[in-house]
């Protein structure tokens, strides 16, 4: 009797192996940002320090927030649409012409920068390649971009936007969470 209960026991303890080793595979082997949410949220996330600005051509507003821990994403009138949650140190972001998002990121358990292609309509990420020319990727991204004949800033939750005969101030519908670092911003 006693030898088929140490029998047991011992199935038992390395079937609970196997399955901590298979858990730990698959976590391992899973690349992508997101592993146990939605990419992308209808979560709004109070501002305490901005780390780069981005306007796409439809005047919609994408805000990296907290060192890119998440974007956030306005309409051109400043009102929240969603926010984007990163799970991997970002370096910087835009938006091409038919409205994907680009990330270039790196993760802890890679030396890699990466480009993520994000279809926010269809919350997903669509692409992810290794970046060959890493000094092409903007390591220091601005408050500031450039587009449709207009300059558009950001400072704190207000755009300001300003072209030759033009100027206007939007403030987005997000919450100020003060600290020293959105002062200094």
């Amino acid at each position: 009797m006693k030898k088929i209960f140490y029998k047991m026991v011992c199935l038992i303890c390395i079937m609970i192996m196997i399955i901590v080793l298979m858990i730990h595979g698959f976590r391992s082997f899973s690349k992508t940002q997101v592993k146990s949410f939605d990419l992308v949220t209808n979560k709004e996330i109070p501002i305490s320090k901005i780390s780069g600005f981005y306007v796409d051509s439809d005047e919609n507003f994408y805000v990296g927030i907290d060192d890119f821990s998440w974007i956030e994403i306005f309409d051109k009138n400043g009102k929240f649409v969603c926010s984007i949650a990163m799970k991997g140190l970002v370096y910087n972001f835009y938006v091409d012409k038919d409205g994907l998002l680009h990330i270039f990121c790196t993760y802890r358990t890679s030396d890699n920068i990466y480009e993520q292609i994000i279809d926010i309509e269809k919350n997903s990420i669509i692409s992810e390649e290794v970046i060959k020319d890493e000094p092409a990727v903007n390591m220091n991204p601005k408050k500031e971009i450039f587009i449709n004949n207009k300059l558009y800033s950001i400072d704190k939750n207000v755009v300001k936007i300003k072209s030759k005969n033009y100027e206007k101030e939007i403030k987005l519908d997000i919450e100020i969470k003060y600290s020293e670092d959105l002062l200094l911003n």
